[in-house]
């Protein structure tokens, strides 16, 4: 894309002037990015940094088990069983830096290849840089991609140059593992409460909030963490229309450790008319048996309903619901044990809310058009309850019995997450027939 506006062009040409990596950040980034490692033979190992074999039992001896020191270069490493000559290892590197006013993510492919016989080779390729003004600004930098089921597959071929919209807003988006530790920031970010933690947010998202959103910056100030990540990545919404209630839990120094169960909470005190700005209620000693007993009696309320009553309700809800979330019925995924469907049902929801003993039903889920829920089950039987973002698909909650994590919990996200390309589909195809029938009428 060429740059078209004054401040595109500013970016791209204070882009090409970066310096290339010094000699400190390559060194960091070989020293910590990779973990160093020996294969054990039958009688020797080969070590993979500087490709000598060396014999069993002529090593220096080392306290810590599993961990041997080769005396060709000194090295300490980290024994694994392996027959192997070659290894390879990759991963993002990120320098934090500021050009002029900008603030500057650059994200590096760091790679590195070892070999039996010779020295082990590091390669860094440049691939992204996120440009951000002092005014919250965004400007993504990156290099092409090769054609290929991955979306970051970056072509070392390619230039780096200004980039428009992408299918994918998370090609540019890099939370790398690895990040040099010396990193200089704008002194506006520095103003609005950032001192360098990410507190587990992506830097793409949490900077230009910080920059842009007076209600992040207060966040971040009165370290409310977990209600700054959810404000910056998928729950904006709901944070801005219980900024009263929050506001009462930063008078009254008290930290939300769990935004999705206290917003579900604030939401029943709400239905059972308790004032939501008395700290006496939106600050308790412990929100998860607060939170579960007014759920019970929401549902107990719920059940003790004149059955016609229910059913009337429940056909109009259900109608409402088909409208809204048909597009997505049927959408079905499995990673051989664990099986995640999109409940298309409000049937379902009670299914799953009275199984799992928990609100999915109760604080009526279905009716939110921002969000679809899924039902993760092994042999037909919920494990957990998903909630995902209609925005971008990612994964606002997930809950199993009684709230609680389940020992499948990150398998579930990973299945999931692995999975949102279906949903985007589905969308994409609904629009399309949408389309079509309007250009025929």
């Amino acid at each position: 894309m060429k740059p078209k506006t004054e401040i595109q062009k500013r970016v791209v040409s204070l882009s090409e002037k970066l310096p290339e990596l010094s000699y400190d950040q390559i060194t960091w980034a070989k020293e910590n990015c990779f973990k160093k490692v020996a294969h054990k033979r039958k009688n020797s190992y080969l070590c993979l940094e500087c490709g000598e074999l060396f014999p069993i039992g002529k090593q220096r001896q080392y306290a810590k088990p599993k961990v041997v020191v080769c005396p060709h270069c000194d090295n300490l490493l980290k024994i694994e069983e392996s027959k192997k000559r070659t290894s390879s290892e990759s991963h993002y590197y990120s320098i934090y830096t500021v050009a002029e006013e900008f603030q500057v993510l650059r994200h590096f492919l760091v790679k590195k290849e070892c070999k039996g016989g010779r020295e082990s080779e590091v390669h860094f390729l440049e691939a992204v840089q996120n440009w951000i003004s002092p005014e919250g600004e965004f400007f993504n930098i990156s290099r092409s991609t090769v054609q290929s089921h991955y979306y970051d597959a970056w072509s070392s071929n390619s230039v780096l140059e200004l980039r428009g919209y992408s299918n994918y807003p998370q090609k540019y988006e890099v939370y790398a593992k690895f990040i040099y530790p010396k990193q200089s920031f704008i002194p506006r970010l520095r103003r609005n409460g950032f001192k360098r933690g990410l507190h587990g947010i992506s830097p793409y998202y949490l900077l230009p909030a910080l920059l842009t959103k007076s209600k992040a910056e207060t966040l971040m100030k009165a370290k409310q963490y977990s209600l700054l990540r959810s404000y910056c990545l998928s729950m904006s919404t709901a944070i801005e229309r219980n900024w009263g209630s929050i506001k009462i839990c930063l008078r009254n120094n008290y930290q939300v450790k769990d935004t999705a169960i206290w917003l579900d909470y604030i939401d029943l005190l709400e239905h059972f008319g308790k004032d939501i700005r008395n700290a006496k209620y939106v600050c308790p000693d412990d929100l998860m048996k607060e939170h579960d007993r007014l759920s019970d009696k929401r549902m107990k309320e719920l059940q003790n309903e004149q059955e016609e009553d229910k059913k009337r309700k429940a056909a109009k809800d259900e109608k409402e619901f088909r409208d809204m979330k048909s597009k997505y019925f049927g959408i079905a995924f499995s990673d051989g044990l664990i099986n995640v469907v999109v409940l298309d049902s409000v049937q379902e929801y009670i299914k799953d809310g009275e199984l799992l003993h928990h609100c999915v039903f109760s604080n009526e889920y279905y009716k939110k058009d921002d969000s679809l829920i899924l039902s993760a089950r092994i042999d037909d039987a919920p494990i957990e309850t998903v909630e995902i973002s209609l925005d971008d698909y990612s994964v606002i909650q997930s809950r199993g019995l009684q709230n609680q994590n389940s020992k499948y919990h990150k398998q579930i996200l990973e299945l999931v997450n692995s999975n949102t390309h279906l949903f985007r589909k589905s969308n994409k195809s609904t629009q399309f027939v949408k389309q079509q029938m309007a250009e025929a009428i």
